[in-house]
């Protein structure tokens, strides 16, 4: 009994993995080894970063892999990052999270009305919508065996839509495109506010800040990004972020189809990928969700 007890313990502490990762955790553990000295603080600072918890279970287990390899904790998205955002963005701020985040747009392309529209994920409107969806997407996705709706691990929570109450506790920088030292000013002036201001969100926790434009851009920001001063980024956008949102490809027009037969499918085709959703990769795995 005491030897089954000791199998299973050693069995749960097995942790899953696959050759891109070794590769990649060998290359990042050569890159820190020959990095230049004075460096060493740009590579010491994510040693002890705290990974944020993210409600949304597939994207929480994607940054916690990350972290492992890289001990950067920050979540760095490419792509069609935006509708990423405003799922996050949706459920952190309902029940039964009940959070506070602060967005900084240097882009200009944040749209609050968005969140507003957006289902929270594990909500029971978010599950009603990916079945619904489902059903009429399936017959038009690459892969008719998996369709994208419901790759995605939903959580069953109490969460409900977003409403005017709820977007009170989404604190958004509008500020200009500009140098590294301009972005770590608006971060440690949000990070002030936050923290001793008395503000609406005054009595919820805050979750963290999200930048969008304003970081990710470097070439090192996606591989071992480093504290911005005082206040950190937890989620940022750029070319050479480590998670690609793009949205799901129906299936393509089969060989030989007429122009006439193509034109009758148009309208239904653009439904489909309406509701295909969105698929979120990287080298430790991908997850989909509807927005």
């Amino acid at each position: 009994m005491a030897e089954a007890t000791t199998g299973r313990r050693m069995l749960s502490q097995v942790e899953e993995t696959n050759l891109d990762e070794v590769r990649y955790c060998i290359r990042f553990a050569f890159a820190a080894d020959l990095a230049p000295t004075s460096n060493s603080h740009a590579l010491s600072a994510p040693l002890v970063a705290k990974v944020k918890t993210y409600p949304i279970q597939d994207l929480d287990k994607l940054v916690t892999r990350h972290h492992r390899v890289t001990r950067s904790a920050r979540l760095a998205l490419t792509g069609r990052q935006l509708p990423l955002i405003y799922l996050l963005v949706a459920t952190l701020i309902t029940p039964p999270h009940n959070k506070a985040v602060v967005v900084v747009d240097t882009d200009n392309k944040f749209d609050i009305t968005s969140v507003l529209q957006c289902a929270p994920h594990g909500s029971p409107l978010a599950r009603s919508r990916a079945l619904r969806q489902g059903a009429f997407a399936q017959q038009y996705n690459e892969d008719d065996r998996s369709p994208g709706p419901h790759r995605d691990n939903v959580s069953h929570t109490n969460g409900g839509n977003v409403t005017l109450e709820d977007l009170k506790h989404v604190h958004v920088y509008r500020t200009a495109r500009g140098s590294i030292s301009h972005v770590r000013d608006v971060l440690n002036s949000a990070e002030h506010y936050m923290i001793y201001s008395n503000h609406a969100s005054a009595t919820r926790e805050w979750w963290g800040t999200i930048v969008i434009g304003g970081g990710g851009s470097s070439s090192s920001s996606s591989s071992s990004p480093a504290p911005v001063g005082s206040g950190q980024a937890d989620v940022t956008t750029g070319r050479n972020g480590w998670l690609r949102v793009n949205r799901k490809v129906p299936r393509r027009f089969p060989v030989g189809m007429s122009i006439e037969e193509a034109l009758v499918e148009r309208d239904q085709r653009r439904r489909a990928a309406d509701a295909a959703g969105f698929k979120a990769t990287c080298i430790w795995g991908s997850l989909t969700f509807n927005q």
